[in-house]
This record gives C-alpha cells, structure tokens and sequence, in this order.
C-alpha cells in the first residue's frame, strides 16, 4: 500500500516522461530495423556494430541529450542527427531506407499505447479484485437514496456488486478491442507503402506486434483508435466519479454512514469546527480532468488532416498523458477504498423512519390482494406529511387494514432488510449476482489480458 505522502505527492506533481518512452521505443524499432538492412545488404556489419552502440549509449543515458534538445523539425531528425555526429552522415542517413517518420510514429505510437493499456488494465483489474473481497460479501445495511434524498436501505455487498459488474463490463469492453494494437504500421512509409525488400512481417514480431497492418494509408492516418481506448477507460472514471459522489454524501457529518482513517481530513482554512474529506475531492477533481482529454482530442483529431502531420505528435502525447493521469486515478481509488469503511447505522433511529414506510406499504399490499395500490400510496403520503410518526401511521392504517398488523416485529428481524436486497433485477431473478460470480469474471479477464502481450 502506498503511504498518504506519495498519494499526496500524486496530486500535485506533473512529471513528463513521454519523450523518454517515446525515445526508447524509436531507439528499439531501430536497432530492429537496421538488422534487416545488413541481411539486405544496405548497412555493413561495421556500420550496423557502430549504430548499435550508439544506441547503446543513448539508452544508458536514458536519452538526456536529446531530451534537452529543441526539436526545431521533429524527434526523429534530433535522434538521426545525433548519429550522425556520433558515426558520421554516411552511415546514419542509412537507417532511414524503407521507413518514414510517418510510419515510425504511428509504430511508436502504438507501442506506448499498448504498454499503457496493458499495464493500467492489470492495475484496474487488481484493484476491482481487492474491493469486490472487501465489500462484496458485507451485510451492512445502510440507507441509500434517489435524487439526493435518502428513500431505503441497502446492503454494502448490494451497493458494490452492482458497481463492480459494471466496472468488469467496461474492462471487458477494452480487452475485445486490444488485438488491433497488435496490427504494426511498420512499413507504410510515408503513405503508400515501400518498395525496399524488407520482411516487415519478422520485424514486426519482433517489436511484439503479431501482424501488420493492412492498409499502408490506414497505418499513418488513422489515430482515432487513440481517442477510442481513451474513452473506453472513461466509462470507468466516470462510474468512479459517481460512486465517490455518493461517498461525499455518506461520509458528512449528517450522515456519518462511512468512516476513513483521520488523515483523510483536513481542517478548514476558516472554519474551526469543520473537517474536509479532501481526498474525496482529490478523486472528483481528477476524474474531471481525465473525462476533458477526451474532448481535447476530439478536436484535435477533428482539425487535423487524415494523414501523419506535425498534430499527431499532440495526439500520442495527450494519449500518453491521460493514462498517466489514469494510473495516478486508480492509485487514488485504490488508497482510499482500501481504508474506507461502513459504520453500522441504527437504522431503527428516529431519523430513519421514514424509510420504512415503503416496506410498510408493500406489506398491506401483499397481505391484502385487492388493495389500491395509488390511493395507498397516496394515503401514507398524506399522513406522514400531517408529521405523524411511523407508530402513529400504522395505529391509523389498522382500522382499514386490521388483521394484517405484525409489521414492527417483522421489520426487527434482522434478516427482515437484507432479504428485501434482491440481487437480482426482481425478487424472481434465479440468477443473481454474488461474490463468487463476480471473481469468476474477474478470473476470466485476467486470463484474457494473458493473450494480449
């Protein structure tokens, strides 16, 4: 677990290390790439010895003298050009045969988009794992309500099983859409392909791609799918966002249904009495800021040209910073999930009562068939709203309905709620939703994510 001053750490820092991974990969498709020239007779082993180690020496420095560069034409030219101070014109202006910064980029950008998938993907289904052990088999009752206003109870284990379906559903939804990163664009060239006899198919494999891509215009022109995985793993954020505002709700002093370690308060700058859950706060600012990537590059891919230009540098960049944030995003979900907690409500409270006026109503309704549904509905509205009590309610609901009056001793039979927690979408749903099921399709999409490398 990760301790409250990295967590802390997370939301302030902005750390860029794109042109690092995006150096890291073109130096990788290189050394690649330039073996197929030597079988090709275009480079010399000489030559193909000297490229190597000045690969060599820009990994070991973790690309630090291009990074300082300007990149007045692009990052490729700062990265040939650094060759050709190191071995000399002759040999760099070689690498380039067959290839284009077209299809490089489009190469690259499918690398880093891969690896950020992969990786935020394991990280999301570790976390769904750790909640669904935690919540999903919790009988705590607590109230729960519609258009902010508290209007029944619920289980802990109902609450979560229900989110965490849809967060699996989501996931599952980006693991079917992943086996196009494994389509490399290698070979494109600038546009219409190359007509340099290299076999792209092996170099391809060995850049961890299992195909190339079909179309050479499609490989350098298409960068939608960017925006496709973006908004994928923004139906998650957005699930998240929604439960963390019902955590807002639950967690204020009115309430006090869940709790959190102390240091998730802070005091007010002013007032001396209150206390801000803040990093509830943290986690809505930031699922705010990941949902506005997805119209950043809305519009970015809308004002671009379908084909490679200087904006598709933008593009891998605003991909690659979303997921960033993204991985930040979870280990924020993660921290705070793991330290928070349900207090047991006494749900028998003064200020509950009301809620049990549904169930009340539902109880004449089933020991008395032929009732009017509406007008009973009506009739406890009124008689509540006269501000008579829940035991007042039910001594004046006893003369129409006489015989049917167990209902406080039901109502304190501590299986009396959690029974009427169906899991299903009705209380005749065989199929409901537990614990067990949902491990076995988190199971299920750990072993898809395997195949996807």
């Amino acid at each position: 677990m990760k301790n409250l001053n990295h967590i802390k750490k997370i939301v302030y820092r902005n750390e860029q290390k794109f042109l690092e991974d995006y150096f890291n990969n073109l130096n990788n498709i290189n050394d690649n790439y330039c073996k197929y020239l030597v079988k090709k007779k275009y480079l010399k082993k000489e030559e193909f010895i000297k490229i190597i180690k000045t690969s060599k020496i820009l990994k070991k420095d973790k690309f630090k003298a291009l990074i300082k560069s300007v990149y007045e034409r692009g990052y490729y030219f700062e990265y040939e050009n650094f060759f050709k101070k190191k071995i000399g014109e002759n040999i760099s202006g070689k690498m380039h045969i067959g290839r284009s910064r077209n299809d490089l980029d489009s190469t690259i950008a499918k690398l880093i988009l891969k690896k950020n998938v992969h990786d935020n993907i394991s990280k999301k289904i570790f976390i769904l794992k750790k909640i669904n052990n935690k919540f999903s088999n919790n009988k705590t009752l607590f109230p729960y309500f519609t258009q902010n206003q508290f209007a029944s109870f619920l289980t802990v284990r109902h609450y979560f099983i229900s989110n965490i379906y849809s967060l699996i559903n989501f996931t599952n939804k980006i693991i079917s859409g992943i086996n196009f990163l494994n389509e490399c664009p290698l070979g494109a060239c600038g546009l219409n392909g190359s007509s340099i006899n290299i076999n792209y198919h092996d170099i391809s494999k060995k850049l961890g791609f299992k195909f190339i891509q079909k179309n050479s215009h499609r490989s350098v022109s298409e960068y939608e799918y960017y925006l496709s995985f973006i908004n994928d793993f923004n139906l998650s954020v957005i699930k998240w966002s929604r439960i963390f505002n019902d955590l807002q709700i639950l967690h204020n002093e009115n309430n006090q249904i869940i709790k959190f370690n102390k240091n998730f308060y802070g005091k007010s700058s002013f007032f001396p009495h209150k206390e801000n859950a803040y990093l509830i706060e943290f986690v809505l600012s930031q699922s705010n800021d990941l949902c506005n990537y997805s119209n950043n590059l809305t519009n970015l891919l809308r004002k671009s040209i379908n084909s490679n230009s200087f904006e598709i540098k933008s593009i891998i960049k605003l991909g690659y910073e979303f997921f960033g944030k993204y991985n930040e995003f979870l280990e924020l979900i993660n921290f705070v999930t793991s330290n928070l907690e349900f207090n047991k409500v006494n749900i028998f409270e003064k200020k509950y009562e009301k809620l049990f006026l549904t169930f009340l109503q539902n109880y004449i309704i089933k020991k008395n068939k032929n009732v009017d549904a509406r007008k009973l509905n009506d009739k406890i509205h009124k008689l509540y709203k006269t501000q008579y009590s829940l035991d007042e309610v039910i001594n004046i609901l006893k003369k129409d309905f006489p015989n049917t009056f167990f209902f406080k001793e039901s109502i304190k039979n501590k299986n009396f709620l959690i029974k009427e927690n169906k899991f299903g979408s009705s209380s005749q749903d065989p199929k409901a939703l537990t614990y067990k099921i949902l491990k076995k399709k988190i199971l299920v999409l750990e072993k898809k994510l395997k195949l996807f490398k």
